[in-house]
């Protein structure tokens, strides 16, 4: 548990690499102090997924985990302020946010580059900074997702980067076609591709009692939005990630599944 604000957070986590897979290239990252976490999937079809969500990881600790990452954004941020460079963004939260998934991405771009036997290097990344309750960020890049669970109702608060989720919106297959989708695994954006990406960012209004999950598609692809908000519905379970995990493995355990629960209390 930690304080931050008028709020108090209990940070849970679990994660397994699964039944089939012999690596487990998924990465987390809990640091409740400063209100933030985040959930990186490596990209198994690329080389070195793990060091990829890794690398993003680290770079978020080292930004947000010390004391000189923080007072570098905050520079930067006075620094473009005061040159009208920000486009409008006058939040510091959102800068922060935004510029370090940007500097993860170059970081990561970099070095599938200049390493030999590398290749090519992505990772999926889901972030929340909740510092606020007026109002707090969240950003992703993938398919890894960051769901609500508010009043017994739970809501998907990302939105996937996946060919499937594109062929959804254009209406190209219907929602029941989904499960049977034969590239509903295939990712249309990711951290370290490029020397750029394109960062989705949305603001929240956290409020007391909600609970956050942060998860690989480990978890999404086997257990249903159904089953996971029942889970987080029940106050009596004393480590609801762990259950979420257990219920990938027993349901087949295909891919790396991780889970970070996040509950929010005075």
């Amino acid at each position: 548990s930690c304080y931050i604000a008028s709020m108090k957070f209990l940070s849970q986590v679990a994660a397994s690499r699964g039944l089939v897979r012999r690596n487990n290239e998924d990465s987390f990252l809990l640091l409740p102090e400063v209100g933030l976490f985040a959930v990186a999937d490596g990209m198994g079809g690329h080389c070195d997924g793990h060091l990829a969500s890794s690398l993003a990881i680290d770079h978020l600790n080292t930004s947000y985990g010390t004391t000189e990452g923080l007072d570098k954004f905050k520079h930067v941020y006075d620094t473009d302020r005061n040159n009208g460079k920000l486009c409008g963004e006058d939040s510091l939260e959102l800068f922060m946010l935004r510029k370090s998934i940007e500097d993860a991405n170059s970081k990561i771009f970099h070095a599938s580059a200049g390493t030999e036997g590398t290749g090519s290097m992505g990772t999926t990344l889901s972030v929340m900074s909740i510092t606020d309750l007026s109002r707090s960020w969240i950003a992703n890049v993938g398919d890894s997702r960051i769901y609500r669970h508010r009043d017994g109702n739970l809501t998907q608060l990302t939105d996937d980067h996946s060919l499937l989720n594109e062929y959804l919106k254009l209406n190209l297959i219907k929602p029941e076609e989904a499960e049977n989708f034969p590239m509903k695994n295939v990712i249309v954006r990711a951290i370290g591709l490029d020397d750029w990406v394109d960062v989705d960012t949305f603001p929240i209004e956290p409020r007391i009692g909600d609970r956050y999950l942060l998860c690989s598609d480990g978890l999404t692809d086997l257990v249903s939005n159904e089953t996971i908000s029942v889970v987080l519905d029940n106050d009596k379970l004393e480590d609801p990630a762990s259950v979420l995990v257990e219920l990938a493995i027993d349901a087949g355990g295909l891919d790396n599944v991780t889970a970070v629960v996040i509950t929010l209390s005075e």
